[in-house]
Parts: structure tokens; sequence; C-alpha cells
């Protein structure tokens, strides 16, 4: 459809760079870290490798930063996405990485699911300094 409300006129491709933190220090990332993103109208589609080489001062609550776009402040755009790969955590067997982006955020916060607690933020002590994930994640931008 070529009518003007259906109109494919914003298309965009490119890279981003997902960095391991807890909202104020930075990990240290590898060489082969990276991501590559698609935007369409505002449904912004990203996925992601992240491997660490250090944890630094990273302490606390994790979370992916680097995202190519924030995500739409509204109770209705929270994004999910799956965790494809993930290497080297420190976590209890049974326990399940997942992702999510929730509204307003410029970041993906990781999470612990565990049949008996239910899920909880993931700890810098649940990753250790040669950590990896990848990922793919889709969301609703601001704008």
């Amino acid at each position: 459809d070529t009518a003007a409300a259906n109109a494919l006129d914003d298309y965009e491709e490119g890279t981003w760079t997902p960095v391991l933190s807890d909202g104020t220090n930075n990990a240290t990332s590898g060489g082969t870290t990276g991501g590559f993103y698609t935007k369409i109208g505002r449904v912004v589609f990203i996925n992601g490798y992240l491997i660490t080489t250090s944890l630094g001062s990273v302490s606390g609550n994790l979370r992916i930063t680097g995202m190519p776009f924030a995500v739409n402040n509204s109770n209705s755009n929270i994004g999910a996405g799956s965790v494809a790969y993930g290497e080297n955590f420190s976590i209890t067997a049974g326990h399940t990485v997942s992702i999510k982006v929730n509204k307003n955020q410029t970041y993906v916060s990781l999470e612990l699911w565990d049949s008996s607690v239910g899920v909880t933020p993931m700890q810098s002590g649940e990753w250790t300094s040669d950590g990896q994930i990848a990922f793919t994640l889709t969301y609703f931008m601001s704008g």
C-alpha cells in the first residue's frame, strides 16, 4: 500500500555497542562485542553479543547499556527479548537468564528466573569476568 498513512518512509539499519553496566560503572568488553539494529517506524529490533574481560567496579543489578534508541514512555511499551546464548555465569542450575526493557529506559535489564523464587535482577556476582551473552529484543521507541 502506498497511501501516505501506510507508506514505509522511516527505515534504518545500523550498529550499536552493548556494554555491561550497573548504571554507574562499566565492565570491560572484549573485541567481539557488538550488535545490529533495524528500525521500521517506531519499532526497533536489536541483537547483540557481549563478552566481558573484566567486571572492574561493577556491582549490584546488571544491565546492558548502549541501546540505539530509548523505549517509549508508556506502560504498554515494555519490550521483551530472548537470550540465545550465555556462558560463564555463576548461577544455580535451573535458573534462566532473561532480558527486558521498561518504558522510558535506555538499557536492557538482565534478570534471573527461578521456579521457586520467581524473577530477580541478575547481580554482578552472577556474571564472571569472562561472561558472554547473545540476545535479541524488540521494542517501541520514543518519538
